[in-house]
């Protein structure tokens, strides 16, 4: 059986069913209208993104109304956390407009971490929207 905490197989399973990507949102978002519809932005794992400084094996999405998710699937620690999470946030902005596009265009990026318990959760700056812990 293949683990769904590794990030290639975690990219696999929720890029081929929205749906069940539509459900793990929901699952965290209570509070908020239930996302029906859900385009995975980034469904394919190009050789070339394995490599570099680049959203790679997480999952951009965007729901009906144009909000856009970040979903990170984290086993290993990372020694710059906020510096990690603001530029993949930063990106998620800096790609919803175009030259002389009004910013107030913009919608809030939000960024989900599915991280494993036994990883250190105070490196998380106040702004990442959802660190989820799992076993």
């Amino acid at each position: 059986m293949l683990d769904p905490k590794n990030d290639f197989v975690f990219k696999k399973i929720f890029s081929q069913a929205p749906e069940l990507l539509s459900d793990l949102i929901n699952a965290v978002r209570d509070d908020q209208p239930a996302i029906t519809e859900l385009e995975v932005l980034n469904p394919n794992i190009e050789p070339e993104d394995l490599t570099g400084k680049h959203i790679i094996l997480d999952l951009l999405a965007q729901d009906v109304r144009g909000k856009r998710y970040n979903i990170e699937m984290q086993v290993r620690r990372y020694n710059a956390w906020s510096a990690r999470s603001a530029y993949y946030l930063a990106r998620m902005l800096t790609e919803q407009l175009s030259r002389g596009e009004d910013y107030r265009q913009l919608k809030d990026p939000i960024r989900l971490i599915y991280i494993r318990k036994n990883l250190e959760t105070r490196v998380f700056p106040r702004w990442v929207a959802v660190a989820i812990l799992i076993a």
